[in-house]
């Protein structure tokens, strides 16, 4: 639960960094301002997928179920392992 927490909380720590960014483009070698704004839509598209990519991948990791019990296992083996001898 703590490991998803965290997780959760550094997803939202990015997503929220990633929108404070300005975005800062110069024109390189007489580029038009035509082509200024097409670079820098195909940058942003380019950032929002991967980003996109990275979210679900944590996502995914976040929500897999693991096999070890919910709580009280370890109690549960203790008491069994003494009445068992």
């Amino acid at each position: 639960m703590l490991r998803t927490l965290m997780r959760a909380s550094a997803i939202a720590l990015i997503a929220v960094a990633l929108d404070a960014n300005a975005e800062t483009v110069t024109p390189a070698k007489g580029q038009s301002q035509e082509q200024v704004n097409k670079d820098a839509a195909e940058c942003q598209s380019i950032a929002k997928t991967a980003h996109d990519q990275a979210l679900a991948s944590a996502n995914q990791s976040a929500t897999t179920t693991t096999s070890e019990p919910a709580g009280g296992g370890r109690a549960r083996g203790a008491a069994t392992g003494a009445a068992a001898g």
